[in-house]
C-alpha cells in the first residue's frame, strides 16, 4: 500500500515538468492546488472543443472580457476535456489558480 507522503511526492514531481504551474499539495482536504505563475495564461489562449454545442455554450461563457485568466481556463477545461475543476478566485483572488 502507497503511503500518502509518497503519493504527494509523485503529484509534486509531475506538476515540476510544468514551467509555470506550481503544485500546492493538500494538507488534509480532499483537493490540491494547482497555482499559476503570472505570465502563464493569456486572453487569446485557447483549447480545442470538439463539440460545436460546447463550443457554443463556451462563447455564451466568455462574454466577460474582464474574466480572471484562471476562471477562463477552468471554462475552457470543462468544455474541451469534461474536466471539473474550481478556479481558487473565489477564496484567494490574488493568484491564478484551480482546485
Amino acid at each position: 500500500m502507497l503511503q500518502l507522503g509518497s503519493v504527494v511526492i509523485g503529484w509534486l514531481r509531475f506538476w515540476e515538468t510544468f514551467r509555470g504551474i506550481k503544485f500546492n499539495p493538500t494538507q488534509g482536504a480532499f483537493y490540491n492546488t494547482i497555482v499559476f505563475d503570472e505570465s502563464l495564461l493569456t486572453p487569446t489562449q485557447s483549447l480545442a472543443i470538439e463539440d460545436p454545442k460546447l463550443q457554443a455554450l463556451l462563447d455564451t461563457w466568455l462574454v466577460d472580457s474582464e474574466m480572471p485568466l484562471d476562471k477562463r481556463f477552468v471554462y475552457y477545461l470543462l468544455a474541451a476535456e469534461q474536466i471539473c475543476v474550481v478556479p481558487i478566485l473565489h477564496s484567494v483572488p490574488i493568484f491564478e489558480a484551480f482546485e
